[in-house]
């Protein structure tokens, strides 16, 4: 029985130590968050969607810089492949997964601020409707690879 324990002890050792020496050996180190929004704009609402989202996009992002954990935004467009595709994508990159904790409630208190009440800002995404689908979202992290 000693001898078996002593086995599976052994083995477990090695596990762990295989275990922490594959991480170690990784090819890549991980990078930055991507807060990715993948939008289809409605044939010729390019310009109008812009012109309503801009002003308001820029005061958000500057904001969000001044309260940490926001470090970048991009906004992509392009050709769609199909009428359901997205044309259009919007990118914000964070420092790491922590500066997305509680992000709810800063952009809840920044779209009070720069906004106003719930009220006010249902009326500002109805007013985008006709203007665009959001098709979806995801949040990524960005791997660089080791040389």
């Amino acid at each position: 029985m000693r001898r078996i324990s002593l086995a599976l002890l052994s083995s477990l050792f090695l596990f762990c130590l295989a275990g922490s020496v594959h991480a170690a050996e990784l090819p890549y180190s991980e990078g930055k968050i991507w807060a990715i929004t993948l939008i289809r704009v409605k044939p010729g609402m390019l310009n109008n969607y812009m012109r309503e989202i801009v002003p308001l996009r820029l005061a958000f992002v500057e904001e969000a810089k001044k309260t940490g954990g926001l470090l970048e935004s991009h906004i992509v467009v392009g050709d769609a492949s199909s009428q359901d595709d997205w044309n259009m994508m919007v990118v914000d990159i964070y420092t790491n997964w922590a500066a997305l904790d509680g992000l709810s409630a800063k952009f809840a208190s920044l779209s009070e601020k720069l906004i106003g009440a719930e009220a006010v800002q249902v009326q500002v995404m109805n007013k985008r409707d006709p203007l665009r689908d959001i098709v979806g979202n995801k949040t990524m992290q960005e791997l660089i690879p080791k040389k």
